[in-house]
């Protein structure tokens, strides 16, 4: 079913054009309030070890930061899960870290990140440019990026109750490894808190 429906959407023109993506210009286009964290997706056609950098140009005033997406394997299929964050500082190395530890994918060459742009309270509204440059080992690939900033502000406090659940049994309570090094153990456990606070969601723990 995951190749039928990545074969239509290729079929389609969605990855060369859409309402957020075009490839002839390379530029991605996107939209934010102040007080709001703005996300898109970025492909890499390499392998891990061949890529050399990330760098964004021209970003500030904005807070931006990567995470990896890797792939789990559930029911048979491989879904690109989890994120794991990204060091710009020396990003070859971190991915490579990265992928150390992750399981490999049969057969896949592709790289998968998720961009998150945090834009600040008094960030001026209107039209701002940036650019992201990726090094691999063999080509250099720019993309531009648009944003265009709201004139209103996403309050701190959310306006309705968000909820994201988690069923396993990592980091909830009792969890086998929190016992070899408890300071270790809540110190993962209260980043989980920490990511959804950011997200303006509750995370809540169910370890059926």
């Amino acid at each position: 079913r995951a190749e039928a429906a990545a074969a239509t959407a290729e079929g389609s023109g969605y990855p060369v054009k859409n309402d957020l993506w075009d490839f002839e210009s390379g530029t991605v286009w996107l939209s934010g309030a102040r007080n709001e964290v703005v996300t898109f997706q970025l492909v890499v056609e390499c392998k891990p070890e061949d890529i050399r950098g990330i760098r964004f140009r021209n970003v500030a005033p904005f807070q931006v930061e990567v995470f990896q997406n890797v792939a789990i394997p559930i029911q048979e299929r491989w879904c690109d899960d989890a994120l794991v964050p990204v060091n710009l500082s020396d990003a070859a190395r971190s991915i490579r870290s990265i992928a150390s530890l992750a399981a490999a994918v049969p057969g896949r060459k592709r790289q998968t990140f998720t961009v998150e742009i945090y834009v600040p309270k008094k960030t001026q509204a209107g039209d701002r440019r940036f650019s992201i440059e990726i090094r691999c080992r063999k080509s250099v690939w720019v993309v531009n990026g648009q944003l265009k900033v709201h004139r209103f502000e996403l309050p701190d406090k959310p306006a309705c109750t968000a909820d994201i659940n988690n069923y396993g049994r990592a980091p909830a309570s009792g969890f086998e490894g929190a016992l070899d090094d408890p300071r270790r153990y809540l110190k993962i456990e209260r980043a989980y808190f920490r990511e959804a606070r950011k997200h303006r969601v509750m995370f809540h723990l169910l370890p059926y």
